[in-house]
């Protein structure tokens, strides 16, 4: 009877021992299944987001270089070869435009939104006012190229055209108000025909058709157009011209917009005028040290200095620094002493956000297009976020 007692006791004993065993071998297998299973879906989940985060990037990156019309674009899904599932759906508004990209995969989800406010608010901030800077000396009657049949005057009425073209084109258009200022000996603003309306950035968008049609029945040969030679061609006054933008930038009406500059010249500075905010205030034709110094005292802002090249002096610059400096030179690579000091003003990246020097005028439309795309991305905001699938998106 005792044998059979002890004989039942073990025989439980190792019942039990087996239910524990098996319970701590599920155990076991339950936390390697789940770890394998978070490792899956963390590897997933870092996966999704990169296809999301990639394929939104890529889609603002054309909308915002115009390579794509955000009206022409419609929801899409598409599989992947890992087996990913993209799904890509899109809102425009005349205020946001909103895309939204889903990835699915077998252990997770992620939901990417991104949004690009190009709405102008109360205050004026998302209104950008552009005055194009161009050159109406004689030398723009010069060919555009070597062995060209167009002249540099004719390139730069083309990119002109093209550039304001391409802004009147925008969806966001009413954003943009656009100058024109013509510099030669001095400078002026660009005039209609009967030379009595300035084209200056506060005209506004009604307007910008307008100044399409001006610029195209404008800037023939100089001294066709009373618009250019009006304005005495024989010199190059650049600094005036930057200091006519200035000047409007200074009271102008749109006090919270962006402000941005274009300068377009093939001379270097020989002339310049009194300047009392610019030290060696003087009058001078063929003045080239005097010339270069206006022009820096024109594009340095007012929280930075230039050194003189007439005094070897240090001065501070009379720029308002919110405006943003782009520039375009049309000259020949050369060792002269003009031509390296000038190019050394506009290559300050202190001064000039943006500078390219090119003999070939002909590439003027492809710079100041380039010039439009990178105003254009810094005017408009985006903002990119995470979005919790299953949940409803914040308006």
């Amino acid at each position: 009877m005792r044998k059979r007692q002890e004989g039942i006791t073990t025989l439980i004993l190792l019942m039990l021992l087996s239910v524990v065993s098996i319970f701590i071998i599920m155990l076991i297998q339950s936390k390697i299944i789940l770890s394998l299973r978070r490792g899956f879906s963390s590897g997933d989940t870092i996966l999704s987001s990169y296809i999301s985060e990639t394929e939104i990037n890529d889609v603002l990156a054309r909308i915002v270089g115009e390579y794509e019309n955000v009206d022409d674009l419609e929801d899409y899904a598409k599989e992947l070869p890992d087996g990913s599932v993209l799904e890509v759906e899109f809102e425009n508004l005349p205020t946001l435009q909103t895309i939204i990209a889903t990835t699915r995969r077998p252990y997770a989800v992620s939901k990417i939104k991104a949004e690009r406010a190009i709405s102008q608010s109360q205050d004026g901030s998302g209104e950008v006012e552009i005055v194009l800077i161009l050159d109406c000396t004689g030398s723009m009657n010069s060919l555009a190229r070597s062995g060209g049949t167009t002249t540099r005057l004719t390139e730069e009425k083309r990119a002109t055209l093209a550039f304001v073209d391409a802004i009147r084109n925008l969806p966001d258009a009413d954003r943009f108000y656009v100058g024109v200022v013509v510099f030669g000996a001095r400078a002026d603003w660009y005039k209609d025909e009967s030379l009595t309306v300035d084209f200056k950035p506060e005209s506004g968008y009604v307007n910008l058709t307008n100044l399409y049609n001006e610029i195209d029945a404008g800037f023939r040969p100089l001294r066709e157009d009373s618009r250019c030679s009006r304005i005495v061609p024989a010199t190059t006054n650049t600094g005036s011209g930057v200091r006519l933008a200035n000047n409007y930038f200074d009271y102008s009406p749109h006090v919270n917009a962006g402000k941005v500059e274009v300068v377009i010249t093939d001379g270097l500075p020989n002339a310049r005028e009194v300047e009392d905010k610019c030290p060696i205030s003087v009058k001078c034709s063929s003045c080239k040290a005097e010339a270069r110094d206006f022009l820096r005292c024109e594009l340095t802002p007012q929280d930075l200095t230039y050194v003189s090249e007439v005094t070897g002096s240090t001065y501070n610059g009379v720029k308002d620094m919110s405006i943003e400096t782009y520039a375009v030179t049309v000259l020949a690579n050369s060792t002269d002493d003009n031509f390296l000091k000038t190019v050394a003003i506009f290559s300050n990246t202190d001064w000039v956000k943006r500078y390219f020097n090119s003999a070939d005028a002909t590439k003027l439309t492809e710079i100041l297009e380039s010039f439009l795309e990178e105003i254009i991305e810094e005017s408009s905001v985006i903002t990119i976020q995470r979005v919790i699938p299953g949940t409803n998106l914040p308006n």
